[in-house]
């Protein structure tokens, strides 16, 4: 009798001992510490503060792209990633278990010394702690913390099931995790990038560029009160062309593009009634990012009701297709060997012009006759050619740099492009308050006489207009 007696309360006092957190040695899906796992992109930093024994290479590489996924999903991250083509995303995930069993059924089932016996019941829950830590240029980081969770029970003894079902519960909790950030609202985040200084996007994406308002045109912009909410800008400058092609060298890219597409954003928000989350601003732009932003500008004509006035800028090289005289916009990806692979410049206008829209502005201060503001890209191709002349449809109107076989010229001492810098000095002088004839005549004008002052060569803006408006679009004012 003694003798069973002692073998219950040494049976008893065993199962009292027992932890009810069991985070690292349980033989299911045991957490390993570690020094921190960075992936390597270019917007978003996944780092995993303790991963599991389960969490390969390859898993991780998944996560992180589910988190991009869920970041993408949310409309007001995706808005500033595309506002902001340089805001950077550090993302630290930390994992945890909470592991519990209880002494009762432990002496029941006699555990441990029985470690065959099936039953021997653990529950609890799987913690995901994830931290988003947000930054924009020229604004303080931003921190944001999600939580999730998931419960899970074992009836079976851990050996055979265990990490299977934590396993499941994780997944659980991490599509909770994926869900929260998808739908959460970031407007605090939307305010910072509002209140900061409009030229905290005028960095490229490796951030070496800054906009420095050096010319009279940079500065004393004039500022509207009002805003029009259904007028939308997509503003590109590709200056640096070298950097992406290491066959290219530095004379390829285009002097000053960079000043001109942030110089013409301060116009849009302040003296075209532009809202700032209505810009999408992106310097040295590749054909996805072009594309991306062409798809989406659509997008936005589509979904406003035909009222949407878009405004198109851009600033970089252009080039014609020697055999059938096409004209491309050149990403800073594509070279004079491969123009093809570039934007083409009628399928440029088409997706413009795709949906309804009350009017449609371009302005492109680059030519498509293998000239430019230096000759690089020419010299890869050898060649002027004459470019193919658009006939274009719809409410659009385009006011081009030069005409036929020009260059399109730098105004060095400006430090913009000529056409570039009077526009914006047309825009300011009258504060928004002309036709676009008047404009026409005043770019012909201005251009036409300070080109051959100013660069010794001649230079003539075109304004080209849909078919449909020939007779309207003189009357129109910008203002």
């Amino acid at each position: 009798m003694k003798t069973c007696s002692f073998i219950l309360m040494s049976i008893l006092f065993i199962s009292c001992v027992t932890p009810s957190r069991l985070g690292m040695n349980y033989k299911g899906r045991q957490i390993v510490t570690t020094s921190s796992k960075t992936i390597e992109n270019p917007n978003i930093d996944l780092t995993i503060t303790a991963l599991t024994n389960q969490d390969k290479a390859d898993d991780i590489t998944g996560l992180k792209n589910r988190f991009i996924n869920a970041i993408y999903k949310n409309e007001t991250l995706y808005n500033l990633i595309q506002k902001h083509p340089n805001l950077k995303v550090d993302i630290d995930i930390v994992p945890s278990e909470k592991i519990k069993r209880t002494w009762i059924f432990d002496a029941a089932f006699f555990w441990p010394f029985t470690g065959w016996f099936p039953y021997t019941p653990w529950w609890g829950t799987t913690d995901l702690t994830a931290k988003l830590a947000i930054n924009i240029p020229n604004t303080s980081i931003s921190d944001f913390k999600f939580n999730s969770s998931a419960p899970f029970s074992i009836t079976h003894y851990p050996y055979y099931k265990a990490g299977r079902i934590l396993s499941e519960t994780y997944s659980v909790a991490y599509n909770s995790l994926f869900d929260q950030i998808s739908k959460f609202n970031f407007d605090e985040l939307v305010k910072k990038s509002n209140t900061s200084p409009s030229l905290a996007s005028s960095y490229n994406e490796s951030g070496k560029y800054t906009f420095k308002f050096k010319s009279d045109v940079d500065n004393d912009i004039p500022e509207l009160e009002h805003k029009n909410q259904n007028r939308f800008a997509l503003i590109i400058g590709n200056e640096d062309y070298a950097s992406q092609q290491t066959d290219l060298t530095s004379e390829v890219n285009v002097d000053f593009a960079r000043n001109d597409a942030s110089a013409f954003k301060e116009y849009a928000i302040k003296s075209l009634n532009i809202p700032t989350e209505n810009v999408t601003f992106i310097l040295d732009a590749t054909t996805g990012k072009m594309k991306q932003a062409l798809d989406r500008i659509s997008l936005l004509a589509k979904n406003s009701s035909g009222n949407a006035e878009l405004f198109f800028f851009y600033a970089g090289h252009g080039l014609p297709d020697e055999v059938n005289k096409e004209p491309y916009l050149i990403p800073v990806d594509v070279s004079g060997n491969n123009i093809t692979e570039g934007i083409k410049l009628m399928d440029a206008y088409k997706k413009l012009t795709e949906h309804p829209c009350k009017r449609i502005t371009v302005f492109l201060d680059a030519c498509f006759s293998g000239g430019a503001r230096n000759q690089g890209l020419i010299a890869a191709r050898g060649v002027k050619v004459k470019p193919k002349k658009d006939i274009l449809n719809g409410n659009i109107v385009v006011f081009t740099a030069s005409s036929g076989e020009q260059s399109s010229l730098a105004y060095k001492d400006k430090e913009h492009g000529l056409f570039t810098y009077y526009l914006l000095k047309k825009i300011k002088e009258s504060k928004s308050n002309f036709t676009y004839q008047e404009l026409s005549d005043y770019l012909m004008e201005q251009i036409g006489l300070k080109s051959v002052l100013i660069n010794n060569k001649e230079q003539n803006p075109q304004t080209n207009v849909g078919f449909d408006i020939q007779d309207k679009w003189q009357n129109w004012k910008f203002n």
